[in-house]
């Protein structure tokens, strides 16, 4: 099921185009690792997110990514902006938190945003913080779609 998910979340709804920019949150996982796939034959440029040295690598070299940002690292955001330097015009949101937070001041008008989990909020005790206004309120010039969708 993880590749019809990558497949219907990033076909239906982040609706790639060639030579656009797509940042996926867990590129390594069952349905990261699809949705970047996806996105490479569909022309984009694929930047994965995930947790460690060794999953980065095995995105870059396995998958063919064009690069990956681990997010244990400090300057996630500025490494970001970095990568996607003309901005990002999908995000394959799978994580939440301070990843999302990172991507929020890069996206080009009119991006999509594909929500398929929050895995950063899976286990929370509490309600998280709404959005940060203060560090989102410079960009209030962005529109982007932002559905969320079932996975299968």
């Amino acid at each position: 099921m993880p590749g019809l998910t990558a497949y219907t979340g990033l076909l239906n709804i982040g609706k790639p185009q060639l030579g656009e920019t797509l940042v996926v949150a867990a590129a390594s996982g069952a349905v990261g690792s699809v949705v970047g796939q996806i996105a490479k034959v569909k022309g984009c440029r694929v930047i994965g997110i995930a947790g460690g040295e060794q999953k980065c690598r095995f995105v870059k070299e396995e998958l063919g990514f064009d690069g990956c940002l681990d997010h244990r690292q400090p300057n996630l955001a500025e490494r970001l902006q970095a990568a996607c330097p003309n901005g990002i015009d999908i995000y394959f949101e799978n994580v939440g938190g301070v990843v999302f937070d990172a991507v929020l001041p890069l996206l080009n008008n009119f991006a999509r945003i594909p929500v398929c989990g929050l895995i950063a909020h899976y286990n929370a005790t509490e309600l998280p913080a709404g959005p940060r206004a203060a560090a989102h309120a410079e960009y209030p010039h962005q529109a982007a779609d932002l559905p969320g969708f079932h996975r299968l």
